[in-house]
């Protein structure tokens, strides 16, 4: 059976003990759910997961979304990250497209919050790791709407946000959407705070970066 070991006190937790290159059975993913849904975040160490087997397990969760229409892996079950060049296999330079779309995903967002139908979680597996330089920061919401001050609580309490993709791509380039892009990904509104089902706890889905505004709120009260 999985072995865990949380990583803070609230957030993050490593698991060991289990090997997700093959079947897993029932009782083996409860137990890795039921510590999910308690810390968030879950670190597997050392798993040279093949695509297939990445989708397999993934599957688990749910069903899974398609990846965005401009995007590496358009309209597949998995998005690639990679900042190697496709057409020479050269490390892509600052003014390349690829470059400047990682500039504009390494600001702070919720993964897929421009959609209609959040997603439960994101699975990432990394292929070609550098030495130094590439770790990816993550914050728990739900850690965060606990440490708000009531009156705060109240005022987010109900409201909605609007979503947009194009927030955080014009923030690094205003050309760095293409016009199918534009024309397909449109903006969203979510609620400021949701609930999770499965352990009735509040969390904030709505990070900066793509949180454009409040229904009937200005800009200033926003931010």
């Amino acid at each position: 059976m999985p072995s865990f070991e949380p990583l803070y006190r609230f957030f993050g937790a490593r698991v060991d003990d289990v090997d997700l290159t093959s079947q897993l059975v029932e009782a083996v993913f409860a137990k890795i759910r039921a510590v999910f849904e308690r810390y968030s975040l879950l670190i597997f160490s050392n798993h040279a997961l093949r695509d297939d087997q990445k989708i397999v397990f993934s599957r688990w969760l749910g069903s899974l979304g398609m990846t965005k229409v401009g995007a590496m892996g358009e309209g597949m079950e998995l998005l690639i990250l990679t900042n190697v060049d496709p057409d020479d296999g050269a490390t892509t330079p600052t003014d390349h497209r690829l470059d400047r779309t990682h500039h504009a995903n390494s600001l702070w967002h919720t993964d897929r919050s421009f959609k209609k139908n959040l997603a439960l979680d994101s699975l990432l597996s990394a292929r070609i790791v550098p030495p130094v330089g590439v770790e990816t920061e993550l914050a728990g919401m739900r850690v965060a709407y606990v440490g708000l001050d009531d009156e705060t609580k109240q005022r987010v309490e109900g409201r909605i946000a609007m979503h947009s993709f194009a927030n955080s791509r014009k923030q690094i380039d205003a050309e760095l959407m293409t016009v199918v892009e534009r024309n397909e990904i449109l903006p969203v509104s979510h609620l400021l705070v949701s609930t999770n089902p499965a352990t009735g706890e509040n969390h904030s889905t709505s990070p900066p970066v793509r949180f454009t505004s409040w229904i009937c709120r200005s800009t200033r009260e926003r931010r």
